[in-house]
């Protein structure tokens, strides 16, 4: 695997284009901390070559990356819509708190299918301070259906295919809200889900 590991880091640089972008995806499956690094790095370089900057962010979603999260964060808003997305989803990936406010204050203002993939970050990111918040959403937000955003990567191996990679499940929008309710776990939570439950 180390050895695997080394070759795939070399072809970040060295591939093609296409073996470029598999050897990022590789290296994530591989949660090879050493590549981390590296993809970090790579990354401000990448984003005038789509395949390749999608690639290297849901590599480092799939580690899951924690130290790449400052550099993804510095995309949103600055990158296309469909890299946004995959960004929310590998920062979400990382569960962390640390990026909050930055996320809660961009999907204030995020509308359509990014509205949805703001959303699904905050079942990750969100804390007690923000159970309230994430109850009244649920209880405002009009019933909107968010569709699923997953990306299916080459297969190598057809008796043992790959799962896809879900950036964003496809559910109603308030339903997410209702999981970072859940997962935050804040004061009267149980009373309010048997609430929901019998509406």
């Amino acid at each position: 695997i180390l050895a695997a590991a080394s070759d795939l880091a070399r072809m970040l640089s060295d591939g093609t284009a296409a073996e470029r972008a598999e050897a990022a995806l590789a290296l994530g499956r591989m949660r090879d901390q050493a590549a981390e690094r590296r993809m970090i790095g790579m990354l401000p370089s990448t984003l005038g070559d789509p395949e390749l900057s999608r690639a290297l962010v849901t590599g480092l979603g799939l580690m899951p990356s924690a130290e790449a999260v400052p550099a993804l964060v510095a995309l949103l808003g600055a990158v296309p819509r469909d890299l946004e997305v995959v960004a929310l989803w590998a920062i979400g990936r990382a569960r962390t708190t640390s990026v909050r406010e930055p996320i809660l204050a961009r999907w204030q203002d995020a509308e359509g299918p990014l509205r949805c993939a703001y959303a699904e970050a905050l079942k990750h990111v969100t804390n007690v301070d923000d159970y309230e918040t994430m109850r009244a959403a649920f209880e405002d937000e009009p019933p909107v259906e968010c569709e699923a955003v997953e990306f299916e990567g080459r297969q190598y191996d057809p008796e043992h295919p790959l799962p896809p990679v879900t950036y964003v499940v496809g559910e109603e929008l308030r339903l997410k809200y209702l999981k970072a309710a859940f997962n935050i776990g804040g004061p009267g939570l149980e009373e309010w889900l048997r609430d929901v439950a019998w509406a």
